[in-house]
């Protein structure tokens, strides 16, 4: 991979009041913050290493900017198809500010040489910034800016990294795509701001669907169909799924946890893992609830997937009767899979990766005049 280090803005945290609330509130007005000296001068040319830690998870990182040949060369993979629409939405914003305010998030295999080097470098270096929020989660930056230290991670990432996949961001990297082919300045846009992390440092979590059934008779026969389908058994209190090919399922007539039948999964594959959103979407929601577009549907919700079960319980409480499937999150290593198979894309909502990269820990300045 062609990784290059950018001048970046960081937030000026003796100068903003209220952190938690800059931090949520950056995407809608960073050009006002900057009116206001919210953010340092842009640094020196540089890469950050990043370390998020929270509910036991560490995960340390790099966020430098990635050249866009590599995406366009195929060397950075796709899983999600992108929509024309929110493309254009994302080039709108980038030239609204003048700036990427939030890194894409890039995934690769592990690799010992970039871990150790990255650890070395926390050790030995105080980090230019730190960050806990109101929920605990700490972030944390270093700033890397020696002209060896830098040649030394360029080398590293091009001689270790062949091939990434994009975790978060497939709008983002189309959007500087089309930016590149079509700006009088192609060069501004020549480079997108990303993350890369390690699989084994990244989590990933499930979107569970909560489906609106208002009508009791439809309800009643779902529930029927289901027990066709698999092995359906009640549940004393609401569970998250503990393994692949096993959903919990919340109904109007209580919790029951299912499990698909072997039949069901004899497709499955070495080359192709089978997914249980597929099995949900193939054999649940498109024959049995006549769902034709999952993306717009309007019986469907999503719930981000949450290791807590009383927060999955509190959303569900705000959203309509019906039936909701909670989903045991895809493997890491299932997820590289897929993205490595061309033409290979993840139906919507399938996953969401942690850690959550913040809008305006880091802005990537884009000036076009």
């Amino acid at each position: 991979m062609k990784i290059i280090p950018f001048r970046g803005l960081i937030p000026n945290l003796d100068l903003i009041p209220e952190q938690q609330q800059f931090f949520d509130t950056v995407k809608e007005k960073f050009n006002a913050f900057e009116k206001l000296d919210y953010f340092l001068l842009a640094q020196p040319p540089a890469f950050y290493v990043f370390r998020m830690i929270r509910e036991g998870q560490r995960a340390t990182g790099l966020i430098c900017t990635t050249h866009i040949q590599d995406y366009l060369q195929g060397k950075v993979l796709k899983h999600e198809k992108t929509i024309r629409t929110k493309e254009q939405i994302q080039i709108d914003l980038l030239l609204e500010r003048g700036a990427a305010v939030k890194p894409a998030l890039l995934v690769h295999r592990h690799e010992a040489t970039i871990r150790r080097w990255l650890q070395d470098y926390t050790l030995a270096h105080p980090p230019l910034l730190q960050v806990t929020f109101d929920d605990g989660e700490q972030h944390q930056l270093w700033q890397v800016v020696s002209d060896r230290d830098i040649s030394a991670l360029q080398e590293l990432y091009s001689e270790k990294l062949t091939t990434v996949a994009i975790a978060d961001g497939h709008h983002r990297f189309a959007s500087f795509a089309r930016l590149y082919r079509q700006q009088p300045r192609p060069e501004v846009f020549s480079a997108v701001m990303t993350a890369y992390f390690p699989e084994d440092e990244l989590k990933i979590g499930a979107f569970h669907r909560m489906v609106e059934i208002p009508d009791s008779e439809k309800q009643q026969q779902l529930l029927r169909a289901l027990a066709q389908l698999g092995t359906l058994e009640k549940l004393p209190e609401p569970t998250l799924p503990s393994h692949r090919h096993q959903m919990s399922i919340g109904t109007p007539f209580g919790w029951f946890d299912f499990t698909w039948k072997p039949a069901l999964l004899s497709s499955e594959n070495p080359g192709k893992p089978l997914l249980d959103v597929d099995l949900l979407q193939n054999n649940i929601l498109v024959p049995l609830l006549g769902v034709k577009n999952i993306r717009t549907d309007p019986r469907i919700h999503y719930i981000e997937g949450s290791d807590r079960m009383e927060r999955l319980v509190k959303a569900m409480r705000s959203l309509p009767a019906g039936f909701c499937f909670l989903l045991h999150p895809i493997e890491p290593e299932d997820f590289l899979k897929i993205a490595g198979i061309p033409g290979m894309v993840l139906v919507p909502k399938a996953t969401f990766f942690l850690p959550r990269l913040k809008n305006g820990l880091v802005v990537q300045p884009l000036k076009t005049i």
